[in-house]
């Protein structure tokens, strides 16, 4: 538990630990921790804390060797180029199998519509038979009227 002085202004406690405020700012902190218990108690526990972490060697990470950060970039990279040719190779096998799909449509519908052209053939023969039995004879214009008024008073067969 902090005070209200010190509540939001943490910070002050951190840099007092690591010896990094000005005089006057810490000459006023060690005068209001001798006043106040519970901000007394809130450093000695970060001092705890802190001297906790270097003992167990985590608050100093190691430094990186040289030339890290290059060497992350590159493998990085390799990586993405690595990803982005698997994503294209995809793309290409997936061109390539719409073609060869689409190509299998065309044949299989050309295959079925030839299938379909024989029963076309005979029933346009079956119906063409159908109409010269009915009429025998192709129609022909009439030339004249007198033609016209003996086909309307005929019964079919010319007279």
């Amino acid at each position: 538990m902090i005070c209200r002085d010190y509540r939001t202004r943490l910070d002050l406690l951190e840099d007092y630990l690591e010896g990094r405020l000005s005089g006057s700012d810490q000459a006023q902190l060690s005068e209001h921790l001798s006043r106040c218990e519970p901000c007394a108690q809130a450093l000695a526990a970060a001092q705890l804390a802190t001297q906790v972490l270097r003992e167990a060697r985590l608050l100093h990470a190691p430094e990186p060797s040289p030339g890290f950060a290059q060497r992350v970039t590159a493998r990085l990279r390799v990586e993405q180029q690595a990803i982005a040719d698997f994503w294209r190779s995809l793309e290409v096998f997936a061109r390539r199998v719409s073609w060869a799909a689409a190509a299998l449509l065309l044949v299989l519908g050309g295959y079925l519509w030839t299938l379909d052209q024989p029963a076309h053939q005979q029933r346009a023969q079956q119906e063409t038979a159908e109409v010269q039995e009915i009429f025998p004879e192709p129609y022909q214009r009439p030339t004249n009227q007198e033609e016209v008024l003996l086909s309307l008073t005929s019964n079919g067969t010319g007279r």
